[in-house]
């Protein structure tokens, strides 16, 4: 099983302004996906995904507290967030963003994956199965 890392004040703050960063609307809300792991555990860390994963369930980033941190990556996480807006009661999605934290620290974040995967090649970050 694997281990956690705790989303602190700092780090929450981070993942925000990277979403902040990716969106264009004025109050962007943020939902961590959740996905079945290769032994059935619900996570939200796209490292512990397998290739094939269906979308189990999204938490509001502002409830999530811990995130499960991939054995054979100690202290990397990669967050699929499904970033939204609502306008006149009516909620739109904007976009996925990709967040890369390592070590308690953002260090990457993209909405298009294929500068996401580029940048992951540059900062030497685990490539997920997903």
């Amino acid at each position: 099983m694997a281990t956690t890392m705790r989303i602190t004040p700092e780090l929450r703050k981070q993942i925000n302004a990277a979403v902040r960063t990716h969106t264009v609307g004025a109050a962007p809300r943020a939902e961590v996906g959740y996905r079945e792991d290769a032994t059935g555990t619900v996570t939200a860390n796209c490292l512990l995904w397998p290739e094939v994963a269906d979308l189990w369930d999204m938490t509001p980033l502002a409830e999530v507290k811990t995130l499960d941190v991939d054995p054979a990556n100690p202290g990397c996480v990669e967050l699929d967030l499904y970033v939204y807006s609502v306008r006149g009661g009516y909620r739109e999605l904007e976009t996925n963003v990709g967040i890369l934290i390592r070590d308690g620290q953002v260090v990457g974040a993209d909405a298009n994956y294929t500068t996401l995967a580029k940048l992951k090649a540059t900062l030497g970050f685990p490539v997920c199965h997903w």
